[in-house]
């Protein structure tokens, strides 16, 4: 049994632009039917309006992660959510709407989606139901002006990139709090579009650079025409499935997180920018199969690439870039030992090639930032101190820790005249096992919690951001109670590093100066045409 699944309009068709994200082998499997609804008897679907046929124009094959919408009649609404709850399991729509006609859309997550395009764990019934009271409209995203939402971005940034002279045009894709824009801005970027998912994200986002940023929220939810014309695409797409700190489950994620570079695919493929810088853990290098070499003083070791990294950099090379890496720590220019594995392209026609020139042995790469915890440390008496002092029964289970380990307290001292350990998004979480605090002062202030002397604390608010080389202009909203506290730890955590993306970004920069166009080598021709 198939179901019934609409596909888009192919370019020249004379459907409206958009794409999808189906994946080829999805639409070859037989459950890509692109036929008009079935009339067989008995059946209670609609035959199609002009509103689901404009759906229905929404496929172009640019690779990213499934998405789409089922539309059905309300009286039957509920039996397709307990079908699909049966097949799935718990989950969530990422949004609801109803037609003109009265027939109510839901907005798929990307597991429903990918099982309504490769038909994958479908139970019979949910298949006879789709065949006949209801429709699967694969690349309809929620950014659609059929449901009265269509994203709005700078005006005059759609349909051209910047002006001659005018510096360079870049999206933020899984922006978090703006660490590429902090770190591209200086160099003569502008940031036209900016992407996150989270709320507290968004909200620390607006806060620093205002209501015009470009800010939107789930990519997935964008058609790739409706986004600015860019030189440069950046992200730090999500690390999570590939930390050594979690379960690795890398590609296979359950979340889907895991799938989520696709999403990048799809925008290098739609929009064509001259080049891309995009962050990731250290540990995603090596993932399934992959090795390094020990690491010594000095020396950062070598790695051989995993099969999980080698996919990740065949899918971008395969639209059309030549793409390079490297593993850079940030402790050469930051009080932390942070290693990210950074990934540069430049589009194939231009015929570049990065080149890093990052002797990561010098530390006077990035001189003009503090590279000591001493360095970044708050007054003892300043207010965040005593918000950050560990509760007393967070202090006991840090004795109870180390005792049951035979570790020293000491060892989870911050060394003041040393670096802190890589600052990650459960620093401030009592379970985390892995932190370390701040056990004495600058000024000397000593915090053992003995003889009536302060408790060891966390690294304040705004000393997580110095460690991570955010500005002091930066704006940290509502730190004021716990859980807001632990918002900003999140968000700190999940990061990236301004000063290291300002040092890979201006050698990006020389690269395309010097090969051939002069300052407008970045910012013109954007369209690949």
């Amino acid at each position: 049994m198939q179901i019934h699944m609409s596909e888009g309009a192919e370019e020249g068709d004379g459907g409206e632009r958009g794409e999808g994200s189906n994946h080829s082998d999805a639409r070859d499997s037989g459950l890509g039917a692109a036929a008009e609804p079935s009339t067989s008897a008995g059946a209670e679907r609609k035959p199609r309006s002009e509103v689901t046929s404009r759906l229905a124009s929404r496929v172009e094959d640019h690779g990213g992660i499934p998405v789409g919408v089922v539309v059905v009649e309300q009286a039957n609404a509920e039996t397709f959510c307990q079908l699909l709850v049966s097949c799935l399991g718990k989950f969530t729509f990422k949004g609801t709407d109803r037609l003109p006609d009265g027939q109510l859309v839901f907005h798929l997550p990307h597991s429903a989606a990918t099982m309504l395009e490769t038909g994958a764990g479908l139970s019979d019934e949910l298949v006879e139901f789709m065949e006949e009271k209801a429709e699967f409209f694969s690349g309809v995203r929620l950014q659609d002006d059929v449901f009265g939402r269509a994203p709005s971005f700078e005006q005059g940034s759609q349909g051209k990139a910047a002006d001659a002279g005018a510096g360079f045009t870049f999206a933020e894709i899984f922006a978090g709090i703006g660490g590429f824009r902090l770190g591209l801005e200086p160099l003569g970027g502008r940031c036209v579009l900016a992407s996150e998912i989270d709320k507290a994200a968004r909200e620390t986002y607006m806060a620093n650079f205002g209501p015009d940023s470009g800010l939107v929220g789930d990519i997935t939810s964008i058609y790739a025409d409706k986004i600015p014309r860019i030189d440069m695409l950046t992200a730090g797409f999500p690390c999570q499935p590939f930390s050594c700190r979690g379960a690795q489950r890398g590609t296979e994620d359950p979340t889907g997180r895991g799938q989520l570079y696709f999403e990048l695919v799809r925008l290098l493929k739609a929009c064509r920018p001259k080049a891309f810088l995009f962050e990731n853990v250290a540990g995603l290098v090596i993932m399934d199969g992959g090795m390094r070499s020990r690491r010594e003083k000095g020396i950062a070791g070598e790695f051989v690439v995993g099969r999980t990294f080698e996919g990740i950099l065949g899918a971008f090379e395969g639209c059309g870039y030549d793409v390079s890496w490297k593993v850079i720590n940030a402790r050469h220019c930051l009080p932390q030992f942070r290693e990210r594995v950074y990934i540069v392209g430049f589009r194939s026609d231009l015929k570049l090639g990065m080149e890093w020139g990052l002797d990561i042995n010098d530390a006077g790469w990035a001189a003009d930032c503090p590279t000591k915890i001493r360095d970044i440390l708050e007054p003892s008496d300043a207010e965040a101190i005593a918000s950050a002092e560990l509760k007393a029964d967070h202090w006991d289970a840090v004795h109870a820790q180390c005792a049951a380990s035979s570790v020293p307290l000491t060892e989870r001292a911050i060394p003041l005249e040393g670096k802190a350990p890589t600052l990650i998004s459960s620093y401030h979480k009592g379970s985390n096992y892995t932190s370390k605090y701040v056990f004495e002062e600058a000024d000397g202030t000593v915090r053992d919690g003995e003889g009536g002397n302060p408790r060891p604390r966390f690294l304040t608010p705004r000393e997580c951001g110095r460690v991570m080389g955010f500005p002091d202009s930066f704006v940290i909203p509502g730190v004021e109670t716990e859980q807001k506290r632990g918002n900003w730890y999140r968000q700190i955590g999940n990061a990236v590093c301004p000063p290291v993306i300002r040092v890979v970004g201006e050698r990006m920069l020389e690269v395309m100066v010097a090969g051939g166009g002069g300052s407008q080598q970045i910012s013109s021709g954007i369209s690949g045409e």
